[in-house]
C-alpha cells in the first residue's frame, strides 16, 4: 500500500532476503507496544476481535460484489 501513496512512502521498503515490509512491521510492533503500554488489555483485545470481525466482515461482502470473471475460484454448487 505504501508503494501506491497509500501509507508514508517511507513504509513501502521490502526486506531483500525475507521479501517482507519490515519497516512497516517495526512501526506496527512500535504502536501495538504503545498502545498495550497505555491502555487497558481487556480494551485493547475487545477492539482488536471486533476490529478483525469487521475486516473479514466488509472483505466478504466485497467479494459478492465480483462479477464471475473477476473470480479466482468458482462458487460452490456452480458449473
Amino acid at each position: 500500500m505504501a508503494r501506491y501513496r497509500h501509507l508514508p512512502h517511507a513504509l513501502a521498503g521490502v526486506h531483500p532476503r525475507f521479501k517482507t515490509p519490515h519497516r512497516a512491521d517495526v512501526v506496527v510492533g512500535i504502536v501495538v507496544a504503545a498502545v498495550a503500554a497505555v491502555v487497558d488489555v481487556r480494551g485493547a483485545i475487545g477492539f482488536s476481535s471486533f476490529a478483525v470481525l469487521l475486516y473479514y466482515a466488509i472483505a466478504n461482502a466485497s467479494a459478492w460484489t465480483l462479477e464471475p470473471e473477476g473470480r479466482r475460484h468458482q462458487a460452490l454448487g456452480r458449473k
